[in-house]
């Protein structure tokens, strides 16, 4: 890493944004298998877009692996709440790489999702996955369907459904 991180410096402060993209897609990888590599992806989770976007893409592809697992999690609960919507989206996307029931052993990941404004636009891979899971996960289906449900139902609808579920 030592002889590519200058160049990656470099590419992740190029004026074309699709170089800041494909550089902090290499330092995210780098940053999972190299512990000197950390630093540079704490710049790309506080740098550009299109840094935090290559950090999340990385990070949702990372997540099942147990060796990557806990740093890609904090990565990605911390993305579900980024102000960009293709950030979002990008960190969202780690609920298409789970199988089985890979979903039992992230709680705290979905809840947090469910909690994000990521849920509001990107509900829906969640609840893929959901439906791809070998296990049942009744309370979380039931979380994840309301999210996606009141998000999709306009305003009106939501302040009336709101005022019958009070009582």
């Amino acid at each position: 890493f030592a002889t590519t991180e200058e160049i990656l410096i470099q590419l992740l402060r190029s004026e074309d944004p699709q170089m800041r993209l494909i550089a902090g897609h290499q330092v995210a990888i780098a940053s999972m298998v190299n512990p000197t590599a950390s630093s540079l992806a704490e710049f790309l989770s506080s740098g550009d877009k299109h840094h935090r976007q290559a950090l999340a893409e990385v990070a949702a592809f990372g997540i099942p692996d147990g060796e990557f697992r806990d740093r890609c999690e904090r990565y990605l609960t911390g993305l579900f709440f980024d102000v960009d919507t293709d950030v979002q989206k990008a960190a969202s996307g780690c609920f298409r790489e789970f199988t089985g029931d890979d979903i039992a052993g992230f709680g705290d990941l979905v809840s947090t999702f469910l909690d994000s404004p990521a849920a509001e636009s990107h509900g829906s891979d969640l609840l893929d996955a959901l439906v791809r899971s070998t296990g049942r996960h009744d309370a979380v289906t039931l979380r994840a369907c309301e999210r996606v449900v009141f998000f999709d139902v306009d305003t009106d609808v939501q302040k009336a459904a709101s005022g019958c579920f009070r009582e």
